[in-house]
């Protein structure tokens, strides 16, 4: 497929199927990884297979070429005839199937690009189930739209074939589904509403976008950095950087501090298309505002109205913040020869470099720093610790099933992505858990403590407001909001001039 990358890797006879990598195009991850752990590959060639070709198997009739004991949810390693049971015993959403087998909790592939769709359409109409927009697509409208979106489908013909039952496709399902088919076929969800009235759509469909998806941290963290270059030495839009949707732009996306973020800025560009009258900065913002606010931490007093850079001419120089190459964004260790990018030698005079020349205080550093009670490091990003990507370079926290689960804010289940190593232990909870005796004392070994978070209770400057946090979450957010809402609106131009607020 165009933009995507296949790599699959067989024993030397070819006959057994041992592994591979799939980019873009994830639809055959579940039924390749069912294929990997058979003795053979059914007959077929490694030309075949890479090709596209599938080992016809029994999965009766429900089009997912799975049988009963091939998972359908590999984070959690629930087989197909699990989940056919849960939906028989009444699980008719793909919610109530998380709830009953922990299926989609985990990356979520199974549903947005894997079987569960089919397998749910399938046993639904077997069972003469009713559900959702029609007998074809048993779905909610929000669910069938997310998954065209995530499979790139545009008409009604490619959702019942990709996702649906075939069998029960009706002359009146169209009209059923009524706007999704206008808008996968590409117009815009906002159309027809004012700036303003975009702006409360958009921030309703963030909600639920985050609620499905757990990815809180990824989207303060894309927001935080478009922001964060922030120089108020300089005057220049663009020059002085601030939140102005910049980052979506290389060099600044390929900044080594911005490791992983493309994935972010791939997530909004949906809400871009469907919210044409709201700009990438504001977009990126609203995120990150509707993330921690998701996660359980403060409503901050977003305006909006942002200006956005228009091409790469406008992302700061990223050796302009006397930094090395991170336009000023923060290091969160030394590099190899005990010097941070800006020169500083021990942490405490780095953060007070890089927070100072945006016009914060100590009690600002503290209190931004403490966002770091939601989220994780990982070795593909930061390489400050050696957990990665995926459930099997994961910590005890941050496997799809963690010892401390739940880890969300509302006591759901559901980690996103596995791996990766966490500051804290409900790392998809805003609260003031990274400020405790647990975290910072570093005797559990599974929880992530660098010298830009050490820093935070050793130097005096600093300790003052990290020991008032520990103590009193309520100041936390009364602070973290305040020292947000700053970050959000230094260097961004609002047009208005006063912005916009909801």
């Amino acid at each position: 497929a165009a933009g995507g990358y296949k790599k699959l890797v067989f024993t030397p006879d070819g006959t057994k199927l041992l592994g591979g990598i799939l980019v873009g195009d994830i639809s055959a991850f579940a039924p390749l990884t069912a294929v990997s752990k058979r003795p053979d590959i059914g007959g077929l060639s490694p030309d075949e297979l890479m090709a596209g070709q599938m080992p016809k198997v029994d999965d009766g009739g429900d089009g997912t070429n799975l049988g009963d004991d091939d998972h359908v949810c590999n984070c959690h390693s629930v087989p197909k005839k699990v989940i056919r049971e849960a939906i028989m015993k009444g699980a008719h959403t793909f919610e109530e199937i998380k709830k009953c087998t922990k299926a989609g909790t985990g990356c979520g592939t199974c549903i947005r690009t894997g079987p569960q769709p089919k397998l749910l359409a399938h046993t639904l109409n077997q069972k003469g189930v009713e559900a959702g927009a029609c007998k074809a697509l048993p779905f909610a409208h929000d669910d069938i739209e997310d998954l065209a979106k995530a499979r790139q489908l545009k008409s009604y013909e490619e959702l019942v074939t990709h996702l649906g039952y075939p069998a029960a496709a009706a002359d009146g399902d169209k009209t059923a589904l009524g706007s999704v088919l206008d808008r996968i076929g590409g117009k815009p969800k906002g159309e027809g509403l004012d700036h303003v009235a975009q702006l409360k759509a958009l921030k309703d469909d963030l909600w639920k976008f985050v609620d499905k998806m757990n990815c809180n941290p990824i989207l303060v963290r894309l927001a935080w950095h478009d922001a964060g270059t922030y120089d108020k030495s300089k005057t220049a839009f663009g020059e002085r950087g601030g939140a102005n949707g910049s980052i979506r732009f290389s060099p600044e996306i390929s900044m080594g501090a911005n490791n992983g973020l493309d994935k972010a800025v791939k997530y909004m560009e949906p809400f871009k298309a469907d919210y044409p009258l709201v700009s990438y900065a504001d977009l990126y913002q609203m995120a990150a505002a509707v993330s921690i606010e998701h996660a359980g931490g403060p409503k901050i007093d977003m305006k909006y109205g942002r200006k956005d850079a228009t091409g790469p001419d406008q992302c700061p120089d990223p050796k302009s913040r006397g930094t090395a190459g991170n336009a000023g964004l923060p290091d969160a260790e030394p590099g190899p020869e005990g010097a941070f990018g800006c020169g500083a030698t021990d942490a405490a005079t780095h953060l007070r470099n890089i927070f100072y020349r945006m016009g914060f205080d100590d009690k600002g550093i503290v209190a931004l720093s403490g966002a770091h009670t939601i989220g994780r490091a990982f070795k593909e990003r930061s390489g400050t610790v050696k957990e990665g990507y995926g459930e099997s370079s994961g910590c005890p926290y941050t496997v799809s099933m963690p010892k401390s689960c739940p880890i969300r804010n509302d006591g759901g289940y559901g980690v996103g992505m596995p791996g990766g190593k966490s500051w804290t232990t409900k790392w998809l909870k805003f609260d003031n858990e990274y400020f405790q005796p647990a975290v910072y004392e570093e005797k559990d070994k599974d929880l992530l403590w660098l010298s830009s978070d050490r820093c935070l209770h050793q130097d005096e400057g600093f300790k003052q407001y990290f020991m008032l946090y520990k103590d009193d979450q309520s100041a936390f957010f009364r602070d973290f909001a305040e020292a947000y809402k700053q970050l959000s609106e230094q260097g961004a131009q609002f047009e208005p001039e006063a912005g916009v607020t909801l």
